[in-house]
Order: structure tokens, then C-alpha cells, then sequence
């Protein structure tokens, strides 16, 4: 769940307008990587959630 690793409010509920409501399985990864300090590189086909998976840990 994104609430897990996101704590502004707005963000959640952008996300929430554009109808993105749950976590892809690279996203889950790469946030838990990314939290966890971790250098990462993610592959995977088109759609599958990397380029949230990347910036969303950012914000």
C-alpha cells in the first residue's frame, strides 16, 4: 500500500484521482529497496509501475 511509504497526503491523493490505488509488485520492491538505502535497477515490461517504483520514494 503506498500509505506504508507515503506520508503526504497529497501525493496519496493525486494518486488516488488518477486511479492508482494499489501497488505493482516492482513498486513494492522498489520502494523497500530504496528505503532500505539500497542502489537499485529495475526491469520489467511496459506498464508494470517502474517509473513510480523510481520517483514516488523521492517525493
Amino acid at each position: 500500500d503506498f500509505a506504508d511509504y507515503i506520508t503526504d497526503q497529497n501525493v496519496l491523493g493525486r494518486l488516488k484521482q488518477h486511479g492508482i490505488l494499489k501497488m505493482f509488485p516492482v513498486q513494492e520492491e522498489t520502494f523497500r529497496l530504496i528505503e532500505a538505502g539500497k542502489d537499485v535497477l529495475a526491469s520489467d515490461r511496459t506498464g508494470s509501475g517502474k517509473t513510480l517504483g523510481y520517483t514516488l520514494p523521492v517525493l
